[in-house]
């Protein structure tokens, strides 16, 4: 009998264990407003002075605006071999939009990124992008390297209509820079 009660005992326990983790939950799961529910997203495109692809994703909603993506294509000219590598620059993560203003700043061993933009009204964006980045002279020869660079790349943009979705084309040499959940940075090269 006393293991019954036993039990019986840690039954109510139990149950008014998770009965108190369920109320805790339901109150934090209230007090988290729903991002999605109350965040509108716009794409972003355009034209660099390259005359390749730019887009971005601004989402705006009850904890302010944020750029949540960009995708550019850059074109990087080699000063030994004399050739231009055409790359993608995917920039993730949240980046909050500050007086009209936006950056984004990529680094690694292998290369150095950075995109930048403002507002110049309800329509219309522009900016600066730049992507410096290693390359081999002859295509697996190791023995010399060389620095590519872009320089000064322009850019504008206009909100698009209609698809919600970025539509840069991917290229053989992309360069990934996402924000991760500490704050940091990370880059790599997909090839």
């Amino acid at each position: 009998m006393p293991v019954l009660g036993l039990v019986r005992g840690w039954r109510r326990y139990v149950t008014a264990a998770l009965a108190a983790v369920l109320a805790v939950a339901g109150l934090v799961l209230t007090l988290q407003p729903s991002a999605t529910a109350q965040e509108s997203k716009q794409v972003w495109t355009g034209t660099t002075s390259q005359g390749l692809a730019v887009a971005f994703v601004v989402a705006t909603g009850s904890r302010g605006s944020y750029v949540l993506e960009v995708e550019e294509d850059i074109a990087i000219r080699c000063p030994i071999d004399h050739t231009v590598q055409e790359w993608g620059m995917i920039f993730e993560g949240p980046n909050p939009i500050s007086n009209d203003h936006f950056s984004y700043v990529g680094g690694s061993p292998n290369s150095i990124s950075g995109f930048a933009g403002s507002f110049t009204g309800a329509s219309s964006a522009q900016g600066v992008s730049s992507l410096v980045a290693p390359s081999f002279v002859r295509p697996y020869d190791t023995t010399q390297t060389q620095v590519c660079s872009a320089g000064k790349v322009t850019w504008t943009a206009a909100p698009k209509t209609g698809s919600a979705r970025l539509s840069v084309p991917r290229l053989s040499h992309t360069l990934v820079v996402t924000r991760q959940p500490d704050g940091r940075w990370s880059t790599t090269i997909h090839q």
